[in-house]
């Protein structure tokens, strides 16, 4: 909206010597608050084309501010651009004390021996809409529909943020465009574009480039009680990561502005809900767990209170009563004392380290070795060696200081539709929604802490306990790891916690492998942890590269394939095949195994189809989670196929699982950004908070995610209860 003596225009020709200055007095009438554009316009372009690149410069100042500006400029694809505007600092009341008038100037000069015709247009925008006023009693919101603003048509607000707890700040628009705006204290110069942060002078720039929409949430502590906003529109679309684009320089863009100020969040409901949603379903199974121990003692204790009525009708029934009675209690007691005498036996063999015990069926003519697993002292502190693989993590939070430049808002893949500050972090909803990974490794680890006590050597399923601890350490990591990284998702970041993903998926492998074959060493957990956290770090050091994508598949079919080979091997070997069920096992594995083989390849293929949409970390953990499912598949349709009983409880936990996995995957695709796109891009794809005002689409992913991880680990664990009880060298391999 303009108003009074709104625009005026002047046409000049500069000649020798190259130097025109013009200017316009102000008052205070009709000078204070209002806004100044200067547009300049080289109208005879062709006469200059020869001429090069910034040989005009224009600069204006009205005694608060000054901008300044070269002609003609070049796009990224290399057209010319002859005109271009800025905008000048508003001058304030005080400006005007003691009857002082103030001055607007503007200079043009000119260092080509050609003569240069120029237009010069100011443009003066009132103060009504230049001055955007919130109401304090809050929520209060301010609308402004329709803006009209373009690459020589900047456009800018003035807000007083007295009073104000939380400033939020919606641009839309339904044009195609790439824009920055820039957020600065009433003294600083929006055009120094590479200030960020200057937090605790009053001063404070925020400098983010956006599409079709832009988020932003401001704190009081963050923020001057003046604010000034502005909105530049780019020549061309290379800022925001699109094909650059010839746009003629006054094509003006329309926005939608909403200014909302309100008091903010309370975050205390939030996250009393999540914690409360992940604590009552365990204290629920606690208790059900108690009333079925204490119903099991009540019907022991029924059974005892039998035994002995039926020993004394038995003794009462005898023709030498006493003799019968002693000679039952007699052999009752040698059947305790063997009990005991086991009992104590294994408790002191599981006190030893890990002595290599044999156990040999005799079925048929060939013979199969049993490496008894109990409590090894290698495991004692490999368990916890996972966790040294947090210290560049815990390096990096330590260093993040210095990286905050680059962590700047304009870099970081946030929702900030949905987006909840709290002390220095931008988005504390995203890294709190992770604790859901966290309190579900420690149930792990103390659901596998509960079990240790029940494993009988040289019966059942190898005990590999210490790859269920370190399987609940890497979901422990994770949780961590993903929380750091959602400090500022960015492409610094993004391999934080990936690592852990892979980690767990080779430790689930290796579980179901050794769970018929032996237990799984330390030194093997190891060297496979480190691999895959070696690889990691390796494929992010070379993700740029154009080979890196072709290698990383070449390199995880080759792995695939051994895999395969590995478990068919052995599972048709003659140290592990049986007399019963040797060939329905042999026929399922090699369907089974081409099935695996042609999954992956049309995964890879569907990665391959769009190059510029994956990045060769993410190959990677998609392969490593695509094979993990299918030997978890493979493992369980075995079982059923050779009619193995398989454990109720690990059944209603891989059901749940399947079910939290589908719901997590929804949420995981209806995520708010999009890593394929550059930040200004992925802004566009921002979305308002989805449950309580506090989590969105992918904060229910961390929510389903975790506890879907929490039921996939303990049905891994139950899976081969149901065969507890069989000696070890009956148990069919696949």
């Amino acid at each position: 909206m303009l108003k009074r003596r709104a625009s005026r225009t002047v046409t000049l020709v500069i000649y020798c010597p190259p130097c025109i200055i013009i200017h316009d007095h102000m008052d205070e009438n009709i000078a204070e608050l209002d806004l100044h554009r200067i547009h300049c316009i080289i109208t005879n372009a062709k006469e200059v084309a020869n001429e090069g690149l910034h040989f005009v410069q224009v600069t204006a100042s009205n005694g608060r501010g000054s901008v300044s500006f070269s002609l003609p400029e070049a796009t990224s694809n290399g057209t010319l651009l002859y005109e271009g505007a800025r905008v000048v600092h508003p001058l304030d009341v005080t400006d005007f004390e003691g009857g002082h008038r103030q001055i607007l100037t503007a200079t043009v000069q000119s260092r080509s021996f050609v003569n240069v015709s120029i237009g010069i247009r100011f443009s003066r925008y009132d103060r009504a809409q230049y001055d955007v006023r919130l109401s304090h009693t809050t929520p209060s919101t301010r609308y402004l529909r329709n803006q009209r603003g373009g690459y020589v048509r900047p456009l800018s607000y003035r807000l007083i943020t007295t009073g104000i707890e939380v400033l939020r700040v919606l641009i839309e628009s339904n044009d195609d465009l790439c824009a920055q705006l820039i957020v600065t204290g009433s003294e600083e110069d929006p055009y120094a574009r590479n200030i960020e942060h200057f937090v605790g002078n009053g001063c404070i720039l925020h400098q983010m480039e956006f599409t079709r929409r832009l988020d932003l949430v401001l704190q009081r502590k963050d923020v001057p009680e003046t604010l000034l906003m502005f909105i530049f529109v780019n020549k061309d679309d290379q800022m925001c990561g699109l094909a650059a684009s010839v746009r003629t320089p006054n094509n003006l863009k329309l926005f939608n502005i909403t200014w909302v100020a309100d008091n903010g969040v309370s975050i205390l409901k939030p996250i009393s809900v999540l914690i409360a949603l992940y604590l009552l379903p365990i204290a629920s199974a606690m208790i059900y767990a108690r009333m079925v121990s204490l119903s099991k003692d009540r019907q022991r204790s029924i059974s005892e209170q039998q035994r002995d009525v039926e020993l004394e009708c038995l003794g009462s029934l005898s023709p030498d009563g006493t003799r019968a009675t002693n000679a039952i209690a007699s052999g009752v007691g040698e059947t305790l004392n063997e009990s005991l005498h086991v009992d104590s036996a294994i408790e002191e063999y599981e006190s030893d380290v890990c002595d290599d015990v044999a156990l040999r069926s005799s079925t048929g003519n060939h013979t199969r070795t049993i490496g008894i697993s109990c409590k090894s002292e290698e495991w004692s502190w490999s368990n916890a060696q996972v966790l040294l693989v947090l210290l560049p993590i815990i390096s990096l939070v330590i260093a993040m200081p210095a990286y905050s430049p680059s962590w700047s808002n304009s870099n970081c893949y946030h929702n900030y539709a949905c987006s909840e500050p709290f002390w220095i972090f931008m988005s504390f909803n995203h890294m709190f929604s992770n604790v859901g990974y966290m309190l579900c490794s420690i149930v792990f680890l103390a659901f596998v802490h509960m079990r240790k006590g029940k494993l009988t050597p040289g019966n059942g399923t190898y005990n590999n306990h210490g790859l269920e601890v370190c399987m609940g350490l890497s979901l422990l990591c994770e949780a961590f790891a993903s929380t750091v990284y959602h400090i500022c998702p960015n492409s610094t970041t993004y391999n934080l916690d990936t690592p852990f993903i892979e980690i767990l998926c080779v430790l689930i492998i290796l579980k179901l492998y050794g769970n018929r074959r032996k237990t799984i060493s330390a030194p093997i957990a190891n060297m496979a942890a480190v691999f895959m956290i070696f690889a990691d770090s390796v494929i992010t050091i070379f993700a740029q590269r154009s080979l890196t994508h072709f290698l990383v598949i070449i390199c995880s079919f080759v792995l695939i394939l051994f895999g395969v080979h590995e478990v068919f091997k052995s599972s048709s070997s003659g140290e592990f095949s049986k007399t019963r069920d040797s060939s329905v096992s042999k026929r399922w594995s090699i369907i089974l195994s081409l099935g695996v083989v042609t999954l992956n390849i049309l995964v890879v293929a569907t990665i391959i189809l769009p190059p510029d949409r994956i990045q060769p970390n993410q190959i990677l953990t998609i392969i490593c989670l695509t094979n993990t499912s299918l030997y978890f598949l493979y493992y369980i349709f075995m079982k059923w196929q050779l009619g193995e009983q398989s454990c109720r409880f690990s059944r209603v936990c891989s059901a749940s699982a399947a079910v939290l996995w589908m719901t997590a995957l929804y949420f995981l695709f209806a995520d708010e950004t999009d890593w394929a796109l550059t930040p200004a891009q992925s802004r566009a794809l921002n979305r308002p908070c989805v449950v309580l005002s506090f989590y969105d689409y992918h904060d229910l992913w961390h929510i389903t995610s975790a506890l879907a991880s929490l039921m996939t680990l303990v049905a891994l664990s139950t899976i081969d209860d149901a065969v507890s009880a069989l000696p070890t060298s009956l148990l069919t391999v696949f």
